[in-house]
């Protein structure tokens, strides 16, 4: 991505976790400076980074909790000058969010089965390193959930981590109840983060307005500007071109009920399926124009011909395969 901005003569420079700590520091102070404009990043930056002109925040990928998004997007227009912030939303980004959680949270039985490797290794003598643990347990548990259930039996002071990345045995002989209690403490956090992804993967698919969105999941009893309770923002997307004038469905009024939510998602799959993938000679159906036939498809415009041999040229977008 960072490669692809220069090529289009944006100067960007890449910020993550795998950098050396003077690059990361580097690439920080010239882009406070303003020698940067652009910079292409994990979550490992913005943590401090205060810099009021920031004129946009592009999400290429969904963040899992919607605090996280609010954090990351606010860091756009702090000098009260317009922003832009966008989120690019595909629905695969659902299963890259769960499989993060998913190695997050051990469950009991992993953390025993640390445990009772480092009991084997007589760890409280002489500290293990990663490695020899993860021998030790053998295939039975990944290296990603090890680090994990280390981290918590260190939380814990149950394990305390030596110099050399090695683990020391602190409270030998602990029973599998008290390794139970702590592994739940996990799964309640797990429960919450699932909870918190849904809530994001909501208002990634709303038809609501996002500031509305935003504002009552915070809780924010100031629904609008100045004080005055508003039913739009009139800056989103969903405000600017309601998602009625982009797919062929009824918003219901109001609040809608979970049922009606779950519906008018359904309809929305089905409108993006119809669009994706459309092939010359398929079979379409256009508004107002009824049935044709794709004879050209270059980039997002396609090409197509109607009965009487009538040809009329659309975005793809307005496009729906025949039956679909």
């Amino acid at each position: 991505m960072t490669e692809f901005l220069r090529a289009a003569n944006f100067y960007a420079e890449s910020y993550h976790g795998k950098l050396p700590a003077k690059t990361r520091t580097d690439v920080q102070n010239r882009f406070m400076a303003g020698d940067v404009d652009t910079i292409v990043a994990t979550n490992a930056f913005g943590m401090g980074v205060d810099k009021p002109d920031v004129r946009a925040v592009l999400h290429w990928q969904m963040p899992g909790t919607l605090e996280a998004y609010y954090q990351e997007a606010g860091r756009a227009g702090r000098d009260g000058r317009e922003a832009r912030c966008v989120l690019l939303y595909d629905t695969r980004d659902r299963r890259v969010q769960q499989f993060f959680l998913g190695g997050r949270y051990p469950s009991a039985d992993d953390v025993l089965m640390i445990y009772d490797a480092l009991e084997k290794m007589n760890a409280a003598q002489a500290a293990a390193s990663l490695e020899q643990i993860k021998e030790t347990i053998g295939d039975g548990l990944s290296k990603t959930k090890l680090r994990v259930g280390l981290n918590l039996l260190k939380d814990e002071r149950i394990v305390r981590e030596r110099r050399g990345a090695k683990f020391e045995l602190s409270k030998p002989n602990i029973n599998f109840d008290e390794i139970k209690r702590l592994a739940e403490t996990y799964v309640e956090r797990g429960t919450s983060d699932r909870e918190k992804l849904e809530r994001m993967m909501l208002y990634a698919q709303s038809a609501s307005c996002r500031w509305q969105t935003l504002s009552k999941y915070f809780d924010n009893d100031d629904n609008g500007i100045g004080g005055e309770e508003i039913e739009k923002c009139e800056t989103c997307d969903n405000c600017v071109r309601p998602i009625s004038e982009r797919f062929d469905v009824q918003i219901p009024p109001g609040n809608p009920t979970k049922a009606e939510q779950e519906e008018l998602l359904e309809t929305l799959r089905r409108e993006t399926e119809a669009r994706e993938e459309i092939a010359v000679g398929e079979s379409v159906e256009l508004p107002k124009l009824g049935a044709g036939k794709v004879e050209a498809v270059a980039g997002d415009k396609v090409e197509v011909v109607f009965a009487g041999g009538k040809r009329k040229t659309f975005k793809s977008e307005f496009v729906r395969k025949t039956g679909v």
